[in-house]
């Protein structure tokens, strides 16, 4: 098994199924090999020297050129991967170093600059060497990295930075899929099957025991000599991606593939009318085909005997009513999918609303407790905004909303929460990192809001905003830390608004 990394949270549940003893009881022995320089995980896939690999969604591309790769499982429902730069704005990027992995490993982030029209002949890419180092020491000017790791080295650091996510662009992409080739299902389909339920087991195992594995990796899968600190940062900000209360863990959407195959026809990396074959592509389509071609095998016996003739007409309505089936459970599934979303995010702005805010921020307390971790949060409060609807309309003020919610998009972490939790006031929960750094964020947001332009029709006006940052001291609880928040923003407000206090 080829990961697609050195090993980190990232891999838990394939640890946890080893360690928990999933695969053993599937009668299977699995090597996990970690990410080198040199073969991508995908080449290594195609070449046989590994059975399964985990990959991109540069795997349709792949698959649509003929290269027999099968999805058998996604990971995370949305990816992880950012692209981190020096400059504020992706077209800068143009005749600037850029670190990418070669082939279609980051998917996502070409088909984003090519969406900003950034083409790959206007940048100087540089070969992926898996470390950030040279983005610190101003080797290279942007980097594909994942939200969930390189984020937290850079703010431990104080790196200046700016990070451009996909999903800002109309491109969401999953993470992390878990890859087979057409001849391993067809030759050894109940081993594929195997292993990945017991993977799918060893995931399941991992998001509900977080400390036992955050433990596990630093004790025994530490190649990177990671901090639990660190650790159990990536863990709240994958775990985030990964959905596991909304849909089955792995799930994946033969609509949203087509989806995806379409976003990589008009960035260029399938060519435009090219046969989009997610049938074979997507090992859920294996097992049924399988199950059917056993039944029709017997059927031709059966026709022999002419006695069965009725079954087969049975079967075939059978089928079909199985078909009406799955397409239903499809329609019902997205529609579930949508409504778990829409309970828990804000209609106007995208953030997440006043019932996810309180629902993260009983859980990261906890979680912070319990590991002794730091916690901030951000009270933020745009200033006067009653002013902008009263003289530019509510229209305008909802476009400055959008707008202000777009800037805390950018700014915060992965594993942050950014929660709009009623009209003009917004929230940030910060889980490991401490009042120091917290301020710093909320001073960026601010200085970004200060110098951006709103505008609406033909209305060019300014905004500001007060922030008030509170830190988990002892054994506090939720209420006592809102008020300290709370408190922190009356006083920005007090002492002429614009500003951070704390």
């Amino acid at each position: 098994m080829q990961l697609k990394w050195r090993h980190q949270f990232q891999f838990a549940g394939y640890y946890a199924a080893i360690e928990q003893g999933f695969y053993q009881k599937s009668g299977l022995k699995v090597n996990l090999l970690e990410r080198e320089f040199g073969p991508t995980p995908i080449d290594k896939l195609i070449s046989g020297t590994v059975d399964y690999a985990i990959g991109g969604v540069g795997a349709l591309v792949y698959r649509v050129n003929e290269v027999p790769l099968v999805a058998l499982a996604a990971t995370f429902q949305h990816s992880p991967s950012i692209l981190i730069s020096r400059y504020p704005y992706i077209k800068e990027l143009k005749n600037k170093k850029v670190m990418l992995s070669k082939g279609i490993m980051n998917a996502e982030i070409t088909s984003m600059l090519q969406k900003q029209g950034v083409s790959f002949t206007e940048l100087e890419i540089v070969p992926s060497n898996q470390s950030i180092k040279g983005f610190i020491d101003g080797q290279y000017d942007a980097y594909n990295a994942y939200t969930t790791n390189e984020i937290y080295q850079l703010d431990a650091k104080k790196i200046p930075y700016y990070t451009f996510s996909p999903r800002n662009y109309g491109i969401d992409f999953y993470g992390d899929i878990l890859l087979t080739t057409e001849k391993k299902v067809k030759t050894d389909i109940e081993q594929v099957e195997l292993f990945r339920a017991a993977t799918l087991k060893g995931w399941a195992y991992a998001i509900g025991h977080v400390e036992e594995m955050v433990m596990l990796i630093h004790e025994k899968y530490n190649s990177q000599n990671k901090t639990s600190k660190q650790l159990f940062y990536e863990a709240n900000a994958l775990i985030k991606l990964i959905y596991s209360d909304i849909v089955p863990i792995g799930y994946m959407n033969e609509e949203r593939w087509q989806e995806i195959g379409q976003i990589l026809q008009s960035t260029g990396d399938i060519r435009v009318g090219e046969e989009i074959d997610t049938e074979r592509f997507l090992f859920s389509n294996y097992i049924e085909n399988s199950f059917f071609k056993l039944l029709r095998q017997n059927i031709i016996e059966l026709i022999v005997f002419a006695v069965f003739l009725s079954f087969s007409f049975l079967l075939f309505h059978n089928y079909r009513l199985k078909l009406l089936v799955r397409e239903r459970t499809k329609q019902l599934n997205k529609a579930r999918v949508q409504a778990e979303h829409d309970a828990r995010t804000d209609n106007l702005t995208g953030l997440a609303n006043h019932r996810s805010f309180t629902e993260m921020m009983t859980r990261n307390l906890s979680l912070a407790k319990r590991n002794h971790l730091e916690l901030s949060i951000i009270h933020i409060d745009i200033d006067w905004f009653k002013k902008i609807n009263d003289h530019f309309g509510h229209a305008a003020g909802d476009k400055a909303l959008i707008t202000v919610a777009d800037i805390l998009k950018r700014n915060v972490r992965l594993s942050d929460t950014a929660s709009r939790t009623g009209g003009e006031e917004f929230v940030i929960i910060c889980l490991g990192i401490n009042q120091e750094e917290s301020i710093h964020l909320a001073e960026r947001i601010r200085a970004e809001v200060e110098m951006q332009h709103f505008s609406y029709q033909k209305n060019i006006f300014k905004l500001t905003i007060s922030l008030g940052v509170a830190s988990v001291e002892g054994e506090e609880t939720i209420e006592h830390l809102l008020k300290k928040s709370d408190d922190a923003l009356y006083r920005s407000k007090k002492l002429g608004r614009n500003q951070v206090q704390y």
